[in-house]
């Protein structure tokens, strides 16, 4: 699946404050599947803004338009998805609901 490095970013943010949650274990599983996937994408992405730092660190807005071309470029990740019905059930008793943050950080991850 095709993702972009601002959809990859977000989506690492995110989970970070997502680990503590109570979860269907699909969910969990997928994100924790996905998580390993987006940390190992991350590394280029995050070379390049380090060079970028470096190299344009007297030239905020060379540096600034870089970081967002960056940001627009797409990779390619083995996404394990979930269904509608799986983040539904964080609605029900025992599992913690998922903030509209959340949701649109995983949005990617859900099947039509």
């Amino acid at each position: 699946m095709k993702i972009s490095n601002k959809q990859l970013v977000t989506f690492i943010n995110t989970t970070n404050g997502m680990v503590n949650k109570t979860l269907p274990l699909k969910l969990s599983f997928a994100l924790k599947r996905n998580r390993q996937l987006a940390d190992d994408a991350v590394k280029p992405y995050n070379e390049e803004i380090a060079k970028i730092a470096q190299t344009y660190k007297d030239d905020i807005q060379k540096a600034n338009e870089l970081v967002n071309q960056l940001l627009k470029e797409y990779i390619n990740l083995e996404i394990k998805t979930v269904t509608m019905d799986v983040i539904d059930k964080t609605e029900e008793d025992g599992f913690d609901a998922l903030t509209l943050g959340e949701l649109e950080a995983i949005d990617f991850m859900i099947e039509d």
